[in-house]
């Protein structure tokens, strides 16, 4: 299989024989939505983040002034994989 990014969904292509058999599509959810799940408050990602707080604000606003060198370490923070956080573009 592989992985399509395609706005806010992650398609996934399931291949046998040279042919697409399957595909799932599974939405993306927000930053927001991460730290949520993450259990944590603002406050508490930024400084896991080493960012300010008012940064996190706007990048949960605004998921695409987020630097791609943030994506991983969000991913880490939220234990969330990368693939399915929105950062309001597509990552392909």
């Amino acid at each position: 299989f592989y992985l399509i990014h395609k706005f806010n969904l992650c398609i996934i292509k399931f291949v046998r024989g040279g042919h697409v058999t399957k595909d799932i599509n599974i939405p993306k959810i927000s930053l927001k939505a991460a730290r949520v799940n993450a259990e944590l408050n603002q406050q508490e990602a930024a400084e896991l983040l080493g960012i300010d707080v008012s940064t996190l604000i706007r990048w949960e606003k605004d998921p695409r002034i987020v630097k791609s060198g943030y994506h991983e370490i969000i991913s880490q923070v939220y234990h969330y994989p990368t693939d399915y956080i929105f950062f309001g573009h597509n990552t392909s």
